[in-house]
């Protein structure tokens, strides 16, 4: 077995999980955008739908996936550093990421990154994995969003910028061509309008407790993105983590090549 077997096996599993994360971000689509027929107040509505139970068991899922990222790098990175270095030092062994470009070097050596000779130490600094325009992008957001726990991942939110009035009109032919005739609603309604023509497929299920009610979920395009503040950064969820992961095989491969291991 060599030195990074597991830190591989690790990363391996990750890439199965983004897979099976995506497999199940086209099956259970945690957001969505729904057509309301209201006969009581004979209105049209539509507005953004959020499933709680898809999303609450996505944020479970790619919180495992990036815990098996961040555990290969922190894994490889102690095995290739505690050998040389007296146990009692073993505690300042984690894989170095960096406030600025500044501290980059004082951080790698807070982490005995230097313990390895020239060769290592420059390869570590080559990762430019430190916050910062410079940085190393998906390297720094993997550190901010999955430190210490494997559950405490940003709750991801819908992208609904792709949704258009042509789009919607496709789907729901008296979607007026103005809105001359409608209006917004406190938030939870985007356009309303009165009531014209329907199809018998927009009363896909009744609103409980209501008997007048009912709701069509429309197979618009509602992507699931991550909006984070530190670093600034925001993605569509299944391309973010795919870049995180190429971003930490690069620097598993890096490390390996430069212990010649």
């Amino acid at each position: 077995m060599t030195i990074a077997e597991n830190a591989y096996l690790k990363l391996e599993r990750a890439d199965e999980q983004i897979r099976e994360i995506n497999q199940y971000l086209l099956q259970n689509p945690p957001f969505g955008y729904a057509l309301e027929t209201d006969f009581f107040n004979r209105t049209r509505a539509l507005f953004a739908l959020k499933h709680d139970l898809s999303l609450k068991k996505l944020v479970i899922r790619c919180g495992e996936a990036l815990h098996n990222i961040r555990s290969a790098l922190d894994q490889l990175y102690w095995e290739l550093i505690s050998p040389a270095i007296p146990p009692e030092k073993h505690k300042a062994v984690y894989f170095p990421i960096s406030k600025d470009e500044e501290s980059l070097e004082q951080t790698i050596k807070s982490r005995l990154g230097h313990s390895l000779g020239d060769t290592f130490f420059l390869a570590l600094k080559s990762l430019n994995c430190h916050l910062g325009n410079t940085g190393n992008r998906f390297l720094c957001l993997l550190h901010e969003i999955n430190i210490d726990d494997k559950h405490k991942f940003p709750v991801p939110a819908g992208n609904f910028t792709r949704i258009n009035s042509v789009s919607v009109q496709q789907q729901v032919p008296d979607f007026p061509n103005s809105i001359v005739n409608g209006g917004f609603g406190r938030c939870k309604k985007d356009v309303v309008w009165p009531l014209g023509k329907y199809k018998a497929e927009d009363l896909q299920r009744i609103v409980p407790p209501t008997t007048d009610v009912f709701l069509r979920e429309l197979d618009l395009p509602v992507e699931t993105w991550l909006f984070i503040d530190r670093p600034e950064y925001s993605g569509e969820i299944i391309e973010t983590l795919r870049n995180i992961h190429v971003a930490a095989k690069e620097a598993v491969d890096t490390l390996v090549k430069a212990v010649g291991k």
